[in-house]
């Protein structure tokens, strides 16, 4: 039994990647690869960007994620989820102690999705990477994440390209940057932002 129970453990520890990128999934088809994939192959790695998955699918996906333990990458790339679906997943992040990076670019989040998002890394201890390029966020989103970088001790890296922050949204984050300690790499390519915004950014680093 021991024996048995030793060779179990290991097999958990090998990565398994599932790869279903621009497949044309849509909601109905989630339950299936929480079944064949998540649950039966214990995936470590799960690919769906580019599909049809809306915030029903990511309900679904939600709730087997919350009690998860070998699921550490998510990719939800371009996939029409919206504020709906992050807010699901933002409720995965207030418990998983697992998942270490979440990928959900060009989903239309906007700033309501980041105040969700901001809510459940207030206490996550997991999450190393989080990507939110192309999502509309503006100055009020980057208020509501600021707040919580500055608490966060886990995230090594946050993608923000192709938003719409502008100098004020990132006079909001540069604030939170100013107390976080542990990032090391922020992507703010194609954001508005201008000579006040710059030097916001750069009083922030300098007090780092």
């Amino acid at each position: 039994m021991n024996e048995l129970s030793q060779q179990s453990n290991n097999q958990s520890l090998i990565p398994v990647h599932v790869q279903l990128e621009y497949q044309n999934l849509t909601d109905a088809d989630i339950q299936h690869v929480i079944d064949e994939q998540i649950t039966e192959k214990h995936c470590t790695s799960l690919n769906l960007s580019g599909n049809q998955i809306t915030h029903k699918g990511v309900t679904m996906l939600a709730n087997i994620l919350k009690n998860n333990k070998t699921l550490t990458i998510l990719n939800l790339d371009a996939n029409p989820i919206k504020a709906a679906g992050i807010r699901q997943l933002a409720d995965v992040l207030k418990i998983n102690t697992i998942l270490s990076v979440m990928n959900v670019q060009y989903n239309e989040i906007g700033d309501e999705g980041v105040q969700y998002l901001a809510v459940g890394l207030r206490n996550n201890t997991a999450l190393k990477e989080l990507y939110l390029g192309g999502n509309n966020i503006g100055a009020v989103g980057m208020q509501y994440l600021a707040d919580t970088l500055a608490n966060n001790t886990t995230l090594t890296k946050l993608d923000l390209s192709q938003n719409q922050i502008g100098d004020t949204g990132i006079e909001y984050l540069s604030n939170g940057l100013r107390n976080n300690t542990t990032l090391t790499t922020l992507n703010l390519f194609s954001n508005q932002i201008g000579p006040s915004g710059a030097q916001h950014l750069a009083h922030a680093m300098r007090n780092k």
